[in-house]
């Protein structure tokens, strides 16, 4: 049994995501030399329209949420263990209390 020829001008990519499966073929050699910034501009431009939706309302009720700062989010992020411990502390000599 012979394998079929597979052409040199393009390769085979599979990949799996989740429970799907897919293929994908690249070109080998492309034809132009691709510009590395290209593709930059072009998911740029697609993230810019995903984030502003073309409705007035829907821009009204969807904005982007502040964020609190380095400073804060590492005193938040400091603070939460702590607090964790002495909530489970509490819960625990209220239960033996009773």
């Amino acid at each position: 049994m012979t394998l079929p020829e597979q052409s040199h001008s393009d390769r085979e990519i599979s990949y799996r995501i989740g429970w799907k499966k897919g293929k994908i073929h690249v070109p080998d050699n492309p034809s132009r030399e691709a510009d590395p910034t290209e593709n930059v501009h072009i998911a740029a431009n697609q993230a810019q329209e995903l984030t502003q939706p073309a409705d007035p309302l829907l821009a009204i009720i969807w904005k982007r949420a502040p964020y609190p700062g380095w400073k804060a989010a590492f005193w938040a992020a400091a603070a939460l263990p702590a607090a964790g411990f002495a909530a489970i502390v509490w819960l625990v000599s209220r239960l033996t209390q009773g």
